[in-house]
This record gives C-alpha cells, structure tokens and sequence, in this order.
C-alpha cells in the first residue's frame, strides 16, 4: 500500500485494524471489528474504503462495523455494496436491515426515499 500522507499515530491504529479484518481466526476478527465500532466515526472513512478490498471478508466486516457505526456517511457506500459479486458481503448490509438495527438509516435517508436524514446527524 502506498500513502498519500502522513499518518498520525490513531490513522496508523485504524489502517492497522482494517488490515486485521482479512485475519483468519475469529476471535482476532470479533475483537477487530469491536474496536472500530468503539472508534466509531473517526474509523468510517477507512472503513468505507475497506469496501473495496479485494478480500470479501473485509468487505463483509467493513459492512457491519459501518451498519454498527450508523453514520450517515456510510449510507451511499453500503447502498453500492447491495451490488458486490459476492453475496455475503450483501448479507452483511441486508440482515441488519432485516433486524432493523440499521432499517432506519436507510428509510430516513433522502438518498433512497426522498425525505430528510432528519433522525440522524450528519458527519
């Protein structure tokens, strides 16, 4: 990978976090996404660029930790996601939706329904 920029040192814990969602054990992957729930909207960013990575399995947790975060800037990407090839990543923005733990940010969103982002606080 090759930076633009320099990175302070919580850039740095964040890019190294998003790396750890490609890891294989799954406790590394729980404790992975957890932290960047935990970091919340300083992490959103990087995750939404996460959703490009060539591994669906980062996809697939850069989803949810964005579905979990529920910021406003992820509606766009995570619509853009409803279109990956690999149907497990569209899982992880669908089944949510489906438990309505994100099911309002999308049907608040002027993006998709025409109404205003009103319940939600822009970023």
């Amino acid at each position: 990978m090759v930076w633009t920029k320099e990175l302070n040192e919580d850039e740095r814990d964040i890019h190294g976090l998003i790396a750890a969602l490609g890891e294989k054990k799954p406790l590394v992957q729980k404790e992975t996404l957890e932290s960047l729930v935990k970091l919340g909207e300083s992490a959103v960013e990087a995750l939404i660029q996460a959703l490009k990575d060539k591994r669906w399995s980062v996809r697939e947790r850069a989803a949810v930790a964005l579905g979990r975060i529920r910021d406003t800037r992820a509606v766009d990407p995570l619509v853009q996601v409803l279109k990956d090839e690999d149907r497990r990543v569209e899982w992880a923005v669908i089944m949510p939706c489906a438990r309505q733990e994100v099911h309002g940010q999308f049907r608040h969103s002027s993006r998709l329904s025409g109404k205003n982002d009103a319940p939600y606080q822009e970023k």
